[in-house]
């Protein structure tokens, strides 16, 4: 579904991928894990358009997605829930997922979303009311969750969904990831927590100064020797 092509990107002329080759298949759950400053935000924000190649080629599907501009790549169905709360704290949780469609010009077309929406994530049906600055952190990460749904993803990029969030939040968090996985949208997730992220996902891909370093599925990742470095605060290259 996915495809990274030799990718060079970065900022201010100092590039962060260097020549970054991966693939992410259709309707697998792939988590991006690595150590801090290894670029895997980085993947997202040019997944997203935010960030244009400087060289190198990303595809999805058969379709190069250079050059192309987030709205563009919003309406192939690419849907990125960033790190950062993007909610708007003085409208309602409804409103919220309402504002998800913003994109779609037909009203009756929004309203039937919005309606697919509620019946899905039934915490939304009990919050619809409720502002959504009143919510816990880990609420509104569910909240812009499934206000990407609005647009029918078939491309889901979650940017560290674990980040501030209460052990039993973090469980709803990742239990709705992979219930919508399970469901059969194509999720690329980067994730803090490498074994959490592992162990829900597919496949895992292991990065290390823009570079990847380790790719396969999710148990071939988390047996690998390497990756123990990870969670002892190393480097992979520590590992050789």
């Amino acid at each position: 579904m996915l495809t990274f092509q030799n990718v060079c990107v970065g900022y201010g002329g100092s590039d962060i991928l260097k020549g970054l080759s991966l693939t992410v298949e259709e309707g697998s759950l792939t988590c991006i894990v690595g150590p801090n400053g290894a670029g895997k935000s980085t993947v997202l924000r040019t997944v997203s358009g935010l960030l244009k190649p400087r060289k190198g080629t990303v595809l999805f599907g058969n379709t190069p997605l250079n050059g192309a501009t987030p709205r563009r790549i919003l309406e192939m169905g690419i849907l990125q829930v960033p790190q950062e709360r993007s909610l708007f704290p003085q409208l309602s949780v409804l409103e919220n997922i309402r504002l998800g469609g913003f994109i779609l010009k037909d009203r009756k077309l929004v309203d039937a979303r919005v309606e697919a929406v509620v019946e899905r994530f039934p915490f939304i049906k009990d919050r619809a009311r409720e502002l959504a600055g009143s919510l816990s952190g880990g609420q509104q990460k569910l909240v812009e969750f499934a206000r990407c749904f609005m647009l029918e993803p078939k491309l889901i990029l979650l940017d560290e969904p674990s980040m501030g969030l209460d052990p039993q939040t973090f469980r709803q968090v990742f239990e709705t990831v992979a219930e919508v996985h399970r469901e059969g949208c194509t999720v690329l997730m980067v994730e803090q927590n490498t074994k959490s992220g592992l162990q829900i996902a597919t496949h895992g891909i292991v990065m290390e100064s823009g570079t990847l370093r380790l790719s396969g599925t999710n148990v071939e990742v988390l047996q690998n020797p390497a990756i123990g470095q990870l969670f002892l605060g190393g480097t992979l290259s520590m590992a050789k």
